[in-house]
């Protein structure tokens, strides 16, 4: 016996019935692209802050280190080098140490930022699929690992 072959009509009648497991899929598909968005582009604007941020940081630091370098040059004695050489590096690592710390402040809210607009959004559930998910009260059962099913075997 032969199979007929499925029209386009009848595909997307199943993808787009809301009541077929095919249709609950397919907007549970398109609701977990539409969270992918919101998540990329939260995550984006933190990331562009963040370059522009470190750019600016980058581009400050280049200036202190000709200046250092213009300070160290006019020294006339060996304790005015040793001096200039510890004011730069003494600023250099509070530089440092302050952008980190405005680095991981940034990664923190865009994290947070990603988080918020992603919670805000309708959550994605069974959607009435029947079958989908164990049910609440009843644990999903792991299956043992290889390695504890033979320990198990050789007691």
């Amino acid at each position: 016996m032969a199979k007929t072959p499925k029209t386009d009509a009848q595909y997307a009648a199943w993808f787009s019935d809301p009541g077929s497991q095919l249709g609950v899929l397919s907007e549970m598909t398109g609701k977990n692209f539409e969270i992918a968005q919101t998540a990329g582009q939260a995550m984006l604007q933190g990331a562009l802050g963040m370059g522009q941020e470190l750019s600016n940081f980058i581009s400050g630091r280049m200036k202190k280190d000709v200046e250092a370098v213009k300070a160290i040059s006019g020294c006339r004695s060996l304790s005015d080098v040793c001096r200039a050489q510890a004011d730069f590096l003494g600023e250099a690592a509070r530089d440092y140490a302050d952008q980190t710390s405005r680095m991981l402040n940034m990664g923190a809210n865009a994290a947070a930022e990603t988080v918020d607009a992603v919670a805000s959004m309708e959550p994605v559930s069974e959607l009435g699929m029947t079958g989908a998910a164990p049910e609440p009260d009843a644990p999903a059962e792991k299956p043992a690992s290889p390695r504890k099913a033979a320990a198990d075997a050789a007691v």
